[in-house]
């Protein structure tokens, strides 16, 4: 035993290792903290680039095949979020990020034609195409009053250059 005053070599092993651990914490911490802040800079710095692009966009409509609308699905930052329905390529990026973004509820109509799945009401991913071979006109008409709902709320950026073949060409 230590005399009075004085540590023991096992004190001072608990005073060290309690420092050390101490400052292991506080190093984590002070890492995750600079990592995140990174990580937050870098995202805005490239939805910065997405609010560009779907400006130019906005000026200037343009025609898409389903490999070039496959780009704007939302896994992307740099790209903006886009969906088609009945060939109309509409902007969801800033209005409706939460519905049709990558853990959004519709994520599956994001970069794709997902008139199919409109009509149908279906949240499967393999629906999400412009596919209305089949479908009863009920169907279509569910599709018809949600592409209504939706060529109001969204801005339109383009067309889809391959249109349904089974279906009449888009009404306002």
């Amino acid at each position: 035993m230590a005399a009075s005053g004085e540590m023991s070599i096992k004190d001072l092993i608990i005073g060290y290792g309690a420092l050390a651990t101490s400052i292991s914490v506080g190093g984590y911490i002070i890492v995750q903290a600079l990592y995140h802040l990174h990580k937050a800079r870098t995202l805005r710095a490239l939805r910065a680039q997405a609010e560009v692009e779907i400006k130019a966009l906005r000026e200037k409509p343009r025609q898409f095949t389903p490999d070039d609308l496959a780009r704007y699905d939302g896994k992307d930052p740099r790209h903006c979020l886009l969906i088609a329905v009945k060939g109309r390529v509409l902007d969801v990026h800033e209005a409706g990020y939460e519905f049709y973004g990558p853990e959004g509820p519709y994520k599956h109509l994001a970069g794709k034609d997902g008139s199919r799945a409109l009509a149908l009401m279906s949240l499967k991913a393999e629906d999400a195409t412009n596919d209305l071979s089949e479908l009863s006109e009920d169907q279509l008409g569910v599709l018809d009053d949600w592409a209504t709902k939706l060529y109001d709320k969204y801005p339109m950026v383009g067309m889809l250059q391959q249109p349904h073949a089974h279906a009449a060409p888009a009404s306002s």
